[in-house]
């Protein structure tokens, strides 16, 4: 999805209404173990990195797509104290964007230390026979142009899971969030890979029709 590089009117475009569409009202969301629709067409949620050293990821179009978007919140993560240059801790997105005849969506997630997400737990499981979840549970953001007026509107949604994760032992192809849309309901759905299993707690349906 092709959008203005300007980030200014970018920007100004995501604050200046607020979201109207269905979503907001109640059932319009459901929450684990979900049906999902047949035929739907899964696609990788792709990770983009901002200020993280160790992690780097996402092209400079996608900075540009996301940077307007979190920009409050990549800018107010706390300082890296490590480093003690003034930079800050890294800011981890996950996205993904459709586009039918009437709108562009983009579906987006932002993980960061003392960020809004509920991170992982953290013990000793092991001994317990149990395996911990390695996804945070994040609002989304959900931002919708209309083709016929480039209005832009903008609503977050609590408790989704966030999870992305490449190295040696856990591979991204067994540790990914996917998205699918559904044209015909303008619904969203949403799904954790963790290990190579779905995880059905993560599932997620949002209605936008």
């Amino acid at each position: 999805m092709k959008l203005s590089n300007t980030k200014s009117a970018i920007a100004a475009g995501l604050v200046a209404t607020a979201l109207c569409i269905a979503a907001g009202a109640a059932g319009a969301q459901e929450r684990g173990n979900i049906q999902f629709p047949a035929g739907l067409k899964w696609k990788l949620m792709p990770l983009v990195t901002f200020n993280s050293r160790q992690y780097i990821s996402g092209n400079p179009e996608e900075k540009r797509l996301l940077e307007p978007i979190w920009k409050e919140n990549i800018d107010s993560t706390p300082l890296n104290l490590v480093r003690n240059d003034g930079s800050r801790l890294g800011s981890f997105i996950l996205y993904q964007t459709h586009e039918n005849k009437e709108n562009r969506y983009i579906f987006t997630m932002f993980s960061a230390f003392e960020s809004k997400c509920e991170p992982p737990p953290n013990g000793p499981f092991a001994q317990k026979g149990y395996v911990p979840p390695m996804y945070s549970i994040c609002p989304m953001r959900v931002i919708v142009e209309e083709k016929a007026t480039g209005r832009r509107k903008q609503k977050d949604f609590s408790n989704y899971c966030h999870l992305s994760i490449d190295d040696e032992n856990t591979p991204l192809a067994q540790n990914h969030t996917e998205f699918a849309f559904d044209d015909k309901t303008d619904s969203a759905y949403f799904r954790v890979i963790q290990y190579g299993k779905r995880v059905p707690e993560c599932d997620r349906a949002l209605h936008l029709g």
